[in-house]
């Protein structure tokens, strides 16, 4: 029994420094993140954006829609856990006075196909939130000035 605690130990300790070293590498070749993706609830992340200063500027929350083997999955966030997780990561406190909330039937970016987003949209003083069926994108007003 100990022997096979020490290898389980051992073994753990050669895949910390594996990923530290390959993370220090990719780090010290490509610099700092431009996001990063964390798993908040099983089948749930969410992705933080920064700045070029290392500030957040966005966040979504979706599905975590990939299997270990990379194929698709089709999962789905009960909104109830979308308002909760957005209540988590960013308190009604830390956006600002509500400027206004509307509902969205569907929304086109210039020079790209529309894309259906029923959903809906809070406009706070300090950032947007915007709410589809299945995900959230949080979005910072004030992010610090990088360019």
């Amino acid at each position: 029994m100990k022997y096979v605690l020490f290898l389980l130990l051992a073994a753990m300790s050669v895949y910390s420094q594996t990923y530290s070293h390959a993370h220090k590498i990719l780090k010290a070749k490509c610099g700092t993140p431009v996001s990063e993706t964390f798993q908040v609830r099983p089948g749930i992340t969410v992705t933080a954006f920064y700045t070029p200063s290392g500030a957040i500027k966005s966040m979504s929350i979706a599905p975590d829609n990939v299997s270990n083997d990379g194929s698709q999955k089709g999962a789905h966030i009960d909104q109830k856990i979308l308002y909760a997780l957005v209540d988590d990561l960013v308190p009604a406190k830390d956006r600002g006075e509500l400027v206004i909330g509307s509902f969205i039937e569907n929304t086109c970016f210039v020079g790209r196909e529309c894309i259906g987003i029923n959903g809906a949209e809070e406009d706070y003083k300090k950032l947007t939130i915007l709410y589809s069926a299945n995900a959230v994108l949080i979005t910072w007003k004030d992010s610090p000035k990088d360019n």
